[in-house]
């Protein structure tokens, strides 16, 4: 009985081992056969994404996780906010400044081409009149000299346009008798067409 009993067992180890074999060998000629064997599955990481192959951060990435992890406190940034709504209240300011120093250049330019054209058209007209043009001159005294002063040279010559029609003046000469508002005939300073009228300050003031 034992005999039988062992060469039982011997028969069982056999077909174990011829069972190995035989699987052992098909898969060879399995891949001699071109037959593609399965692709293992991948690795599945259970650490954060976008790491690299080292498990570190990048520096850009450390940047980002500070920057999320510490913001800004709200008082620098309503103070950065502030800061740029001046700036851009000054720029616009300086714009609107500009911009009315260019117009008021070019409205300048524009009265001075004016004047000029009006100068020119004034002594076109004298050349083409046939007679004797005579242009009074006045002038008031400031600080002990005569000068020319605009605003009462302009009263001056309404007062002289007065004379002249009041008067009926037809001659030059008669011009000298002028003497409204303090101001006097000056011959040693006028000439046949500039006749020259003088006027001392206090006058200038009593008037």
């Amino acid at each position: 009985m034992e005999q039988i009993a062992e060469r039982s067992r011997q028969i069982s180890e056999m077909r174990k081992d011829l069972q190995v074999t035989t699987g052992a060998a098909g898969a060879a000629s399995g891949a001699d056969r071109g037959i593609p064997r399965p692709e293992p599955a991948p690795a599945v990481s259970s650490g954060p994404a976008n790491l690299p192959s080292s498990g570190q951060l990048t520096p850009d990435q450390r940047i980002a996780g500070s920057a999320s992890a510490n913001p800004r406190p709200k008082k620098e940034q309503k103070e950065e906010k502030r800061k740029q709504e001046e700036e851009e209240r000054v720029k616009a300011a300086e714009e609107v400044a500009a911009a009315a120093a260019q117009k008021q250049k070019e409205e300048k330019a524009l009265a001075a081409a004016k004047l000029k054209a009006e100068r020119e058209a004034k002594a076109a007209k004298a050349k083409n009149l046939k007679a004797r043009i005579v242009s009074p001159v006045f002038k008031d005294e400031k600080n002990g000299k005569y000068k020319i002063i605009s605003f009462y040279a302009k009263k001056a010559r309404g007062l002289m346009s007065a004379y002249l029609i009041r008067n009926r003046v037809a001659k030059a000469e008669e011009i000298a008798g002028f003497d409204s508002a303090g101001y006097r005939f000056s011959a040693k300073d006028s000439t046949d067409e500039a006749p020259v009228f003088l006027r001392e300050e206090r006058l200038a003031k009593a008037s």
